[in-house]
């Protein structure tokens, strides 16, 4: 059920970052409204076991796992090659704003090229991070702020 609500949390933050793209500047508020989101939504598997909370965080990535698999082994089923990088980018709008943040690269290709081929295994990672029994921003908090009741 989780996997499903990530997904249609998803499917919205695309529209959301996209129309927020029109005036400048906006379309990071919106990618930060989308992380802060799924972090909620991670919260919801707290208490979930191991195994459970690493299958939701994949699951729902699926898509973003298979376009970069694509893209990474040259595989071609049913010529889908050519349209990998377009539906990997298409996947992963809701990060966009932040890859547009990231150095030129001297490698063969621009570094938000890379940064498409890892934002489904980080945004898998970002919701296992966020469901485990350890809060990582309240332990942020206790260690700078030393306010934090309990860090869990």
């Amino acid at each position: 059920m989780i996997t499903l609500r990530l997904l249609w949390i998803h499917i919205f933050a695309w529209g959301a970052v996209w129309l927020m793209s029109y005036w400048s500047g906006w379309e990071y508020l919106a990618a930060v409204l989308y992380l802060l989101v799924i972090t909620l939504e991670a919260d919801s598997l707290r208490g979930v076991e191991w195994g459970k909370r690493l299958l939701s965080s994949l699951a729902w990535q699926i898509p973003g796992f298979s376009m970069a698999f694509i893209l990474l082994t040259g595989w071609d089923p049913g010529g889908i090659y050519n349209y990998a990088i377009f539906l990997l980018l298409f996947w992963m709008t809701p990060i966009l704003p932040w890859l547009a943040l990231l150095p030129p690269s001297d490698l063969a290709y621009p570094s938000y090229y890379y940064g498409l081929i890892g934002g489904a295994p980080l945004l898998a990672l970002w919701i296992w991070t966020f469901s485990g029994k350890i809060n990582p921003l309240a332990v942020f908090k206790h260690n700078k702020l030393g306010s934090a009741k309990d860090c869990v």
